[in-house]
């Protein structure tokens, strides 16, 4: 009886024979799990106060003629999204309206779209609070075509505006003023009237700052070099 007691002793578990092991095992995986909750709460409380963006106020107004957006011709006007593709043809015109819903639907920036141009609407966005540090952004994107924008001043934060060219350039405009931007037939052109605009080709290197009052153009010829 002795034998066979000490033989079943012998088989049983590691775990079974050594309990206080198991605990702090399970004592350190619940501490785990505990500070990996308190640490993932922190930093999505932390985003949220401080990073989280909300959607501006984007509205798109025939001028003449019609435009498309997302492939439905409208004629009067219509909101836009992010996301939206917008076309219009060579004898028709629009202006879009960027608005901020947080200041009472105050006006931010107008840009006029002419004729025979198309472009996407990637994202219009401000911080969801007044005291994040982050700011306003409008991301355009495949756009050709010509287009005459006016960023308004005194704003309460700066205004971001990117537009990235159907030939792969970037024009980053990042100043309140005015400015001209025309991408046709393998040139694109910014002409910085009052502001700051950076003009940047495809590879990314070489990119010029475009001081008020000039501009900067870049030919399918030679896509890498930036010229005043």
């Amino acid at each position: 009886m002795g034998e066979a007691s000490i033989s079943i002793r012998n088989e049983l578990p590691q775990s079974r024979r050594n309990p206080q092991r198991v605990a702090w095992g399970v004592l350190l995986i619940c501490f785990a799990i505990f500070c990996l909750t308190c640490t993932a709460t922190g930093v999505g409380i932390y985003y949220f106060l401080f990073l989280s963006e909300t959607p501006l106020d984007v509205m798109v107004r025939v001028g003449r003629g019609s435009i498309g957006v997302n492939r439905q011709f409208e004629e009067v006007e219509r909101a836009l999204s992010s996301g939206s593709e917008v076309s219009i043809a060579s004898p028709s015109q629009a202006t879009i309206f960027v608005r901020d819903p947080q200041q009472g639907e105050r006006l931010m920036a107008v840009m006029t779209v002419s004729g025979g141009s198309n472009l996407n609407l990637l994202n219009a966005l401000r911080p969801r609070f007044d005291w994040s540090a982050n700011l306003f952004q409008i991301e355009i994107g495949e756009f050709t075509g010509d287009l005459n924008i006016w960023i308004v001043h005194d704003l309460e934060r700066e205004l971001r505006l990117i537009i990235q060219t159907s030939q792969h350039n970037r024009i980053d405009l990042g100043e309140s003023g005015q400015y001209m931007v025309s991408v046709r037939e393998g040139q694109t052109r910014v002409v910085n009237q009052d502001g700051k605009a950076v003009l940047i080709p495809p590879d990314g290197n070489n990119g010029r700052d475009i001081p008020p009052g000039s501009q900067g153009v870049i030919n399918e010829a030679n896509p890498a070099e930036v010229v005043l």
